[in-house]
């Protein structure tokens, strides 16, 4: 085994249940062989490698996007939908603010009544509901610093938008360690 996993997403398209839940059952049996078969590959602080369902609305959204396009230039469009579904089980804020930020997420079917609201209106909404979402959540300064697709989020918080956000990125980055050690 190449990778030590922790866990295996399979992707739950809406209205595909059964089909969803028997490649479920036969990632578990294959999950289940690596582990008797490979004991040692897997991590000392995990004991099996976990399978979960993940609403694929999000990640086949953010897969073509244009930011995750700009990331993969040279990868398959089913890499990028693999990476989008493992940084949305990561952190669904992140991703949702990344499709955000390209205007990506005015695509999201949310509600049956949302097309009676203006594009503008349907992004106000957006970023209202990021807003309370990252102030409520937080952010990890240095993940999104050392992570650029995460680095969307702290537009967010109360007090900082682009501008902010950006010069706030860079000087960490240009400080002597790259990180912060302290609040």
């Amino acid at each position: 085994i190449e990778h030590r996993p922790h866990v295996c997403v399979v992707a739950a398209a809406p209205g595909a249940g059964l089909a969803c839940r028997i490649l479920k059952d036969a990632v578990q049996q294959v999950v289940g062989r690596i582990v008797e078969d490979h004991a040692r590959a897997i991590p000392e602080e995990v004991n099996t490698i976990a399978v979960h369902f993940v609403d694929d609305t999000v990640p086949a959204l953010a897969g073509g996007c244009s930011a995750m396009m700009a990331e993969f230039v040279e990868h398959s469009s089913e890499v990028r939908h693999a990476v989008a579904l493992g940084r949305y089980l990561r952190n669904p804020p992140g991703v949702l603010a990344s499709l955000a930020s390209g205007g990506e997420a005015l695509a999201l079917p949310l509600s049956p009544m949302q097309d009676s609201l203006t594009e503008e209106e349907k992004g106000a909404v957006y970023e209202r509901a990021l807003l309370d979402v990252v102030n409520q959540v937080g952010v990890d300064v240095n993940a999104a610093v050392g992570h650029p697709w995460q680095a969307y989020l702290l537009q967010y918080v109360a007090g900082l938008g682009k501008r902010k956000a950006a010069a706030l990125v860079a000087a960490i980055r240009a400080s002597d360690s790259g990180a912060l050690e302290s609040r």
